[in-house]
């Protein structure tokens, strides 16, 4: 049996881009090119990619702290919006 979490860490990141929202939602889906613009991303990568699905690994560092996971998105590029959820990792 699992036990439940107690403490639940939120990470938010905002950024404000001064473009069409068509054009940055073409530059989020650019995985590989995060760590070119985000200091704290150190890897992300799409590791397979199914229609509109995509699965994508990452490491990010927070205060010091090493973050990595495995998350499935699920592209909506109509409603340029990108769902996702970790499937496994931190």
């Amino acid at each position: 049996m699992r036990e439940a979490i107690e403490d639940v860490i939120e990470v938010k990141v905002v950024r404000t881009a001064c473009a069409e929202p068509r054009e940055v939602f073409r530059e989020i889906l650019k995985i590989n090119d995060f760590v070119t613009f985000m200091p704290n991303v150190k890897k992300s990568e799409i590791i397979e990619r199914k229609g509109l699905t995509v699965k994508t690994r990452w490491a990010v560092e927070i205060d010091g702290i090493p973050i990595n996971w495995i998350e499935e998105e699920i592209v909506d590029p109509i409603r340029l919006t990108i769902r996702f959820r970790a499937l496994e990792g931190d």
